[in-house]
Order: C-alpha cells, then structure tokens, then sequence
C-alpha cells in the first residue's frame, strides 16, 4: 500500500504591483503607490517569481496546496498567469489558488483556462463595491465556473458598503456561488465590528472561528499552531517562513531558508508537530490564524487557503469567551452572538 503524501499549504505572496482598482482600505497601498504604474515591484521580480514557482513545484514529498497572491491584480500580468497556469500541471498539486478583484476575468479567465489543468484552479475574488459593479464581477466568476474552477466569492463587511455587501451575497448565493464573508479592516482596526456587532454574528459563518480571527487581530500569543509544520508563507523577497507574522517580525525574523539556497531543504525544516506562538503582535491574515491548533481540530481546508469546512458536519460550535479581549465592542458582539445562536452564556450552569 502506498502511503500517502503528508499536505502542505504553500502561501506565496510576490511583489507583482500594477492594480486597475484603488481602494482606500488597500493592505498593498503603500507598496503599490512607491512603484506606481509598474507590473513589478523590481527589475527582477518577475524573475525571482518564476524560481519560486519551480521551487515550490519541485518540493516532492507533499500533496500541496498553493495561494498565489499579489500586491496588484494579477489578471493584468501575463507572466504571473504563465507561471500559475504551469504550477497547476506539476505532480502533488493539490489546488493553485488565485487571488482576485474579479474585474477581468470576462477577458482573461479562459486563455488562462486553456493553459491550466482547469479543475486545480481555485479563484478568490474579493468584492470590492466601490470599484466594480456587481453584475461585472458575477458575469466573470460564473463564466470562470463553467470552465471548471473553484470560484469563491470573498464579501468584506464595512460600515460604508454595507448594504452592497448584502446585496451581492444574495445574488451570489442565488447563481450558486459559493460565498466567504469576511471582517474589513482599515488600517488596523475593524469597523465593522464596533458599529454593526448584529451583523457580523448573523453574517460571518463560524462562530468559534470569528471568536479566534478576533483574537488573532490582538495576539496570537501562546496559540498552538501548525504554522511552520503544515503550512509555510513565501515572502516576496524567496524566504521561506513558518508564517508571514514570525517571517517578517522586527528584531529576529524566523526563516526557515531562501528559495535560491541550494542547501536548503524544506522537509529538513518543517516542525514535526505544532507549536505555542511567539509572536506578540497582531494576526490578521486568515491564510495564517486557520491554522491554529483548535481550528485545524474542527474544520479542513480542502481547495482554499480561506475557506474552512467542518470535519464532523453539525451544529456550529462557539468560543465566544475569546471575544471579550476587544473590549466594549467584543462584549456587544459576544452578546450579539448568543442571541443569533441561542447558545448558553458562559457560567450559567446549564
């Protein structure tokens, strides 16, 4: 009997900088607006981004899943779609994501489609209602569908959108596309949170996963985690890191090796079983807080690094107590929570 290969989840995220969309809330703005107008953020990043492409192609001792993000859209870059649409052919392949605002995949989805192993392909497109009308996105995630990808619509909640947001959920969910609602965050707060608690219970779909995405955002300190074992985080620049919060932390970043080391070995360097987390700061990216320990018990991640679905189908379960470390604003949300879910409060007995 063969034995199976153990699953790795690889998020790369390379400097590809040029976006047809300008968006307040941007977590790229600053980058993108210091190499303004260019595909690349340096003369050899399209370079440096084919070689971790083949890297990641040639680690052979795992069934990988693979993010392909941008600082930009990469549906305006032929080089990046090249690259993903090779990687998607390679052995132990298990999924290459892409991550999108959608706006272009009407013109570019299906010669991408003719070059890729289109049933590997997995879309993300994130909603973003101040630059692109609805019935456009819709349009390029169903034609995207239709030619055999993974589409996933990515809903941010924020006060200002609001209604838009709500809007395109049901409309998604009326063609049958699968919808991830997910916190705005705006700079380092979240809006959404402190004004419509209401909201985010009802609309964001796990309970006791919102409870850890909210305690990421403050700390993930002390967490168990499986970044580092089952999961890796390329940086932009070829080093290979247990997560993007360790890899790219001041002081002394954990590394595990650069893409480019001859003598670097992955397998070598992965943890054999999670580990407490040391990093102090905020959490924010649910690539990285889903695989803490507690989650990675309850829910899997079968074609998306965002998208999480229980082991054992059943009633939502919940961690609200985690919540109350935002104050205020976790205290009306946690209330907001055990009204929408009928759980009982903590301490009551029953």
């Amino acid at each position: 009997m063969t034995t199976p290969l153990p699953p790795l989840d690889v998020w790369y995220c390379c400097d590809q900088t040029l976006c047809n969309f300008n968006c307040p809330y941007c977590a790229a703005g600053l980058v993108r607006s210091a190499h303004k107008g260019k595909m690349w953020a340096g003369n050899e990043s399209a370079a440096l981004y084919k070689k971790v492409i083949e890297w990641i192609a040639a680690q052979s001792g795992f069934e990988k899943g693979v993010r392909l993000q941008t600082f930009g859209e990469p549906f305006l870059c032929d080089a990046f779609l090249e690259g993903a649409a090779w990687l998607s052919h390679r052995a132990n392949i298990r999924f290459v994501e892409l991550v999108t605002n959608g706006s272009r995949l009407l013109q570019e989805y299906g010669p991408f489609a003719e070059r890729a192993e289109a049933d590997r392909i997995t879309l993300w497109i994130t909603y973003h209602a101040t630059e692109c009308d609805a019935e456009t996105i819709l349009k390029g995630a169903l034609f995207a569908q239709s030619l055999g990808a993974l589409v996933i619509i990515n809903l941010l909640l924020f006060p200002q959108t609001l209604q838009a947001v709500l809007v395109m959920r049901d409309r998604c969910l009326e063609e049958g596309l699968k919808v991830h609602v997910d916190l705005g965050y705006l700079q380092q707060n979240i809006p959404i949170v402190h004004e419509r608690p209401d909201i985010v219970s009802r609309l964001y779909q796990w309970p006791d996963v919102l409870a850890m995405h909210l305690t990421a955002a403050i700390t993930p300190f002390g967490q168990a985690c499986h970044a580092g074992q089952a999961f890796i985080r390329i940086l932009e620049n070829g080093y290979v890191a247990p997560c993007g919060p360790l890899g790219q932390g001041a002081g002394h970043p954990v590394r595990f090796g650069h893409v480019l080391d001859p003598d670097f070995h992955l397998a070598e360097s992965l943890y054999k079983t999670p580990k407490a987390c040391t990093h102090r700061a905020a959490c924010r990216c649910k690539e990285e807080f889903l695989n803490f320990a507690v989650l990675q018990k309850k829910y899997v991640r079968q074609r998306s690094m965002g998208l999480v679905e229980p082991r054992d189908p059943g009633p939502a379960t919940n961690d609200t107590d985690a919540i109350v470390g935002l104050g205020a604003a976790g205290l009306k949300l946690k209330k907001a929570l055990i009204h929408h879910h009928r759980l009982t409060p903590p301490g009551s007995g029953q």
